[in-house]
């Protein structure tokens, strides 16, 4: 905005399916509102009411957003979904962050992503984060 306060963040949360309404979830949405309190965090689950209507609309909610944060599932995998939000997201220039379970945010320039698993689309790639140079 010229001229006047900068515009909040738009943070765009992408979340394995298998976290929808778990208390990980809920403890990583409040990490990210301690973190951005003034951004508008969007999540999948309240944007979207199937994969049809995810597919018609992600698009147009990617050019609205600042940065994208993902989680992955318990396991550290993330499935085919959320890396598609990833990859479109690095595509279209925005900064990508992987939220760990202690509220860290690593860049995805640090992670390291497993293989695409195309024989199970939940398990689609595991997500590492790698050791830092010292």
């Amino acid at each position: 905005m010229v001229g006047g306060a900068p515009s909040p963040e738009r943070i765009y949360v992408a979340t394995p399916k298998t976290l929808y309404g778990t208390g990980r979830l809920h403890r990583a949405v409040r990490a990210l509102r301690a973190r951005f309190p003034d951004a508008f965090l969007l999540l999948p689950a309240q944007l979207f009411q199937s994969r049809d209507d995810w597919l018609a609309r992600f698009p147009r909610v990617l050019e609205t957003l600042t940065r994208l944060v993902f989680l992955t599932d318990v396991d550290g995998f993330i499935g085919r979904g959320v890396a598609s939000e990833c990859c479109a997201a690095l595509q279209a220039g925005k900064p990508v962050d992987f939220l760990t379970d202690t509220g860290e945010l690593i860049p995805h320039g640090r992670l390291r992503l497993s293989a695409p698993n195309e024989s199970d689309w939940v398990k689609y790639r595991h997500v590492t984060v790698r050791p830092t140079e010292r």
